[in-house]
């Protein structure tokens, strides 16, 4: 369409025009699913095998979307705490939805958040095939959907149950390079639900609108209006009903702000440690290390971190320039790929702007664009260095056997690492407490509040303020004092980390009651701590035994 003129009317010629392109894109998709040996297939079956060898193993952020879609689906409102309107999930159309089909089929939403997960990210998969056969590039397409689909990055958030892989995939289905006509208006309304999936979706139809703008301004300023249509009704909602549209969580998470360094060393670690299909390094630490150390940290080998980090700086710098060299060359096959890297760049630096804790889930939405680019460079590089096409070929055939071997190996690993211990450590300490959990008028301090809040019907007293906006500014003891919660779940360094054993009025208001084992050898336990007085003990709230075998 580049030769069209911006604002012209609709008439034969542009339809005409209109007609050609959608018979090209027909044309295309034939030729995708009639690909050697049925190649745009394969990355999806690997993801259907792969989550059904995992099934769900849900995360303690997953929780907190979950109750608030059992909230919704009982009739108590869009809330975490019945009667506490406060927006604690960043991910309002997720637990909208979960609510919506728990109705309609009475499925746990846990299975039924899985599921929607895993969908998601078996269509991320045949995306990135697509995209890679757009690009005349059936082999790098290949590799790079595979590897996506078994790194542990990208797939421990679909079977965590998050949301994640439902963003990914509308944010591709956006900006995918397909044939493209104003006429389509679909890729308005996926750009809208991006916004309300996740916050981040306010990038992904920034640059959609940005991608219509250079069709006419007349389409960008109809994508625009599209897209504030579907999601203004939600905001003002948001506005009557909690107050502020924007997620208490996200106003907690960008509170404890990071510096640059930080967010710039996750940024490479998804660059240097997903092509080769490592797990991503915990940057989670609490002091401020040279750039590049918390990577080398992570990396084993019996050679000092400085020497890990030097070959850390290094690995990184050449991932870069193949990841660059492979873009370049995908968008010189395609221009409309230009937008999907556009978006990588702009949610880079939109992170590296704010500057939040990073979570590793938040950078899953580069990883399509990024291992697509890394195949792609490399099979330039070898194309380069081998003269042979023969050999070129078979070299990038061998590399690709390589690459996907070390991901089948990163996925068992982290098939070993489930369940996760504190989910069920946090479970067993709920059923301890039997009747007590599902009291609503009991109040449980919960350290993590996910799968506590979900596996319990109590009052849950949030002290990072997800749920309970005002424990941020009160502080630890002003926040037992007010609420006095009946109980306290949580791991030790977590009450540690708060302040509660630098206080002696929590020593002398509350008991260890229960000590919960770690689900394998070395993991760490689950406390239970109760009131000495406890304000509902004669309304014959069941105490928890003093010890617990092993769940």
């Amino acid at each position: 369409m580049s030769g069209e003129r911006p604002g012209a009317v609709w008439g034969p010629a542009r339809r005409g025009l209109y007609a050609r392109q959608m018979a090209a894109y027909r044309a295309a998709m034939r030729r995708e699913m009639l690909a050697p040996g049925g190649a745009v297939f394969v990355a999806p079956l690997i993801a259907l095998v792969a989550g059904t060898l995992s099934g769900p193993q849900p995360s303690d952020d997953a929780f907190i979307t979950l109750r608030y879609a059992r909230s919704l689906a009982a009739g108590e409102g869009f809330v975490f705490n019945p009667g506490e309107r406060v927006l604690g999930t960043t991910t309002p159309l997720f637990a909208l939805t979960l609510a919506a089909l728990h109705l309609l089929t009475a499925v746990d939403f846990v299975w039924l958040a899985f599921w929607l997960a895993l969908g998601a990210h078996i269509w991320v998969t045949g995306l990135m095939t697509r995209i890679g056969m757009r690009c005349e590039l059936t082999l790098v397409a290949c590799t790079a959907a595979v590897l996506y689909a078994l790194a542990p990055i990208a797939f421990a958030p679909t079977a965590a149950c998050m949301e994640t892989a439902l963003f990914v995939a509308l944010t591709l289905s956006v900006l995918a390079p397909v044939v493209f006509s104003e006429r389509l208006w679909w890729p308005h309304v996926a750009a809208a639900l991006a916004i309300l999936l996740r916050p981040e979706g306010v990038l992904v139809a920034a640059v959609h609108v940005a991608r219509v703008a250079r069709v006419s301004k007349r389409a960008a300023l109809q994508a625009a209006g599209t897209v504030s249509a579907v999601i203004l009704p939600w905001i003002a909602f948001a506005a009557w009903y909690f107050r502020n549209p924007v997620p208490q969580s996200l106003l907690v998470k960008w509170g404890g702000r990071w510096v640059f360094v930080r967010v710039a060393e996750s940024l490479m670690n998804v660059v240097v440690a997903l092509p080769l299909a490592l797990p991503m390094a915990r940057v989670e630490t609490f002091e401020l290390l040279p750039f590049g150390s918390t990577v080398a940290k992570e990396l084993p080998g019996c050679f000092a971190v400085g020497t890990r980090r030097l070959a850390v700086l290094v690995i990184g710098a050449a991932c870069v320039i193949v990841v660059a060299a492979g873009a370049v060359r995908m968008m010189r096959r395609n221009s409309s790929m230009r937008w999907l890297f556009l978006f990588v760049v702009v949610y880079a630096g939109a992170y590296g702007i704010a500057r939040p804790a990073i979570f590793p889930w938040y950078l899953v939405p580069l990883l399509p664009a990024l291992l697509l680019a890394f195949v792609s460079g490399c099979t330039a590089v070898i194309d380069r260095l081998v003269p042979s096409p023969v050999w070129a070929w078979r070299v990038s055939a061998g590399g690709a056997v390589c690459l996907i071997a070390c991901a089948v190996m990163q996925y068992r690993a982290l098939l070993h690492s489930f369940p996760d211990g504190r989910e069920v450590g946090y479970r067993r300490a709920v059923q301890l407490l039997g009747a007590a959990a599902q009291d609503p008028t009991i109040s449980i301090g919960a350290l993590e509040i996910g799968a506590i809040g979900y596996y319990s019907h109590a009052r849950i007293i949030d002290h990072f303020g997800l749920v309970t906006p005002d424990a941020v500014r009160l502080g630890t003891m002003a926040t037992v004092n007010r609420y006095k919660p009946d109980y306290y779940i949580g791991q030790r360094l977590l009450f540690y980390m708060l302040g509660f054993y630098a206080t002696p009025e929590f020593g002398e208001e509350y008991e260890l009651t229960t000590r919960v084992p770690g689900s394998r050898p070395g993991a760490a336990q689950t406390f239970v701590y109760a009131r000495r007085v406890p304000p509902h003990a004669a309304d014959a709230a069941t105490t928890a035994p003093k010890s617990a075998p092993m769940p």
